[in-house]
């Protein structure tokens, strides 16, 4: 279709490079905003008579990094696909603590109903908390996020239906179909790669809701934990001797077209985007490339 478009003035390729930028929200942009939410939350907290420290904001990309095949085979090696292991680490920590939640304490704050009531009101009766309020008077006091926002949602949208249009593309549904054949051979009945890991969060979730905040119910619990976790990293081998990895390469294949695709055929989005992103640079007093 002829070269690419790209952004006169942000010189940003559109192609499918630029929905991961957009997706991914960068996250100095997300903790640069998350500052400011907590600085007005701490101001509002102190006219309702609290001396509140917010914790510090804990980003992550919306997405995991991308892994190189090695990597993924090495993690299956050990872990499985790491939600076993994750959620053991979790129980841990919990029996650790002694049962506590998290959220009982706030950055040194000790959470109390008073402060809770402060920091996030009552929906239900319409009371607005220093939280809401603070992104609130923040958005409001900025017109060209809510119009950013807006612009992100909807290349959001275009990249969900991308994902939904690649999985069903018919050299991914061939691939799928030999990797569910193989794992049969494998002793196990899964449709698609993305079956097992959701079979596991499942297992382990409904173990990690149920536990007796007891040394013995901990203890029956990380014996549950490390019979699955066995399982789990059978299965994450098994699947990695069927060709996950192929799989997972046509998808990204497909995707990529795709996505080029949709960002030169919505360049106006990627355009008013770039625009407004300066914006938003100097808003957060972040530097733009």
């Amino acid at each position: 279709s002829g070269e690419e478009p790209r952004v006169e003035d942000g010189g940003i390729q559109l192609d499918q490079v630029s929905f991961d930028i957009v997706i991914e929200e960068e996250v100095e942009r997300v903790r640069a905003f998350a500052n400011l939410v907590n600085d007005a939350v701490i101001v509002c907290m102190k006219e309702q008579g609290f001396d509140y420290v917010p914790a510090e904001p804990d980003i992550q990309t919306a997405r995991p990094l991308a892994v190189s095949d090695a990597e993924r085979e090495q993690v299956r090696s050990e872990d499985g696909y790491g939600i076993t292991a994750g959620f053991l680490r979790a129980l841990r920590d919990e029996q650790l603590d002694g049962g506590a939640s998290p959220s009982d304490d706030v950055a040194g704050t000790r959470m109390t109903p008073e402060i809770a009531a402060a920091l996030w009101g009552n929906p239900e009766s319409g009371v607005e908390g220093c939280q809401d309020r603070a992104r609130r008077e923040l958005l409001e006091s900025n017109d060209f996020v809510l119009e950013l926002q807006s612009l992100v949602q909807q290349i959001q949208g275009i990249s969900t239906a991308i994902e939904s249009e690649a999985l069903i593309a018919p050299v991914v549904i061939e691939a799928q179909q030999n990797w569910s054949a193989c794992m049969r051979t494998e002793g196990f009945e899964f449709s698609t790669i993305d079956d097992p890991p959701e079979v596991f969060r499942s297992r382990a979730t409904e173990i990690f809701s149920t536990v007796t905040p007891t040394d013995e119910g901990y203890e029956a619990a990380e014996e549950s934990f490390l019979r699955i976790a066995d399982e789990e990293r059978a299965v994450g081998l098994a699947s990695q001797r069927c060709g996950e990895n192929l799989v997972i390469a046509e998808i990204a294949s497909v995707r990529s077209d795709l996505r080029a695709q949709a960002a030169e055929e919505h360049a106006a989005l990627f355009i008013a985007l770039a625009e407004l992103r300066v914006l938003e640079a100097d808003w957060l007093g972040l530097e733009v490339d």
